[in-house]
């Protein structure tokens, strides 16, 4: 997935299925080779698992583009 063709936003349910969506979003805004591209993931992953885990009555992630410093 192309930055050019990722979201500005992507807000998905809290289930273990959508967890590659995040993943995904996460990817396609940093790509690949980032050099902290691995650890982005790993915290989309948890984010969205923590979520559902912890029986919120929101269970939806929702994950934006944002400027880093």
């Amino acid at each position: 997935m192309s930055e050019a063709a990722t979201p500005e936003s992507v807000t998905i349910p809290a289930v273990p299925e959508q967890v590659r969506v995040a993943r995904a979003f996460v990817a396609g805004v940093l790509g690949r080779s980032h050099p902290h591209a691995g650890v982005a993931l790993l915290l989309a992953s948890e984010l969205a698992n923590r979520v559902r885990a912890a029986g919120l009555g929101r269970p939806f992630v929702q994950l934006r583009r944002g400027n880093v410093a």
